[in-house]
């Protein structure tokens, strides 16, 4: 994989994570604290921090080792290599897909508490490429 490709993926991923918050930030912003109990309010804010700081510092780790690959010297040491680059890609998806599983979780409403489903607004997003 070229990585170029790398870095559309990682676009991808992250424009969709990004997303993903931006949904559930409204609705922790719009639902009244009585429609949401506190667990449910909790799991919700738990996936988006635990989203945030994937944000943060893996996903920003990954761009920085695609910008050093493109501008390494020869004289870099040890030298970053493409597959040490998507050795790590891997390795994020890993927590990617767990976050997207915790993201659909709370969509279907299988969040502890007293039944309170979290209802939103049916978003189709356009499909996104998957990492394979």
């Amino acid at each position: 994989m070229e990585p170029s490709e790398l870095r559309n993926l990682y676009e991808c991923e992250r424009n969709r994570l990004n997303t993903l918050c931006d949904k559930w930030q409204k609705v922790l912003d719009k639902t009244p604290t009585k429609s949401l109990n506190d667990e449910n309010r909790g799991k919700i804010m738990a996936v988006l921090g635990q989203t945030r700081l994937l944000l943060s510092k893996k996903m920003k780790q990954f761009e920085d080792l695609l910008s050093d690959i493109n501008n390494q010297s020869e004289i870099s040491h040890p030298p970053i290599t493409l597959q040490d680059v998507e050795g790590f890609w891997e390795l994020v998806m890993i927590q990617v897909n767990e976050l997207y599983n915790k993201f659909k979780s709370l969509e279907e409403g299988n969040v502890p508490g007293e039944g309170n489903r979290v209802h939103t607004p049916k978003y189709r997003a356009s499909p996104m490429p998957r990492y394979r």
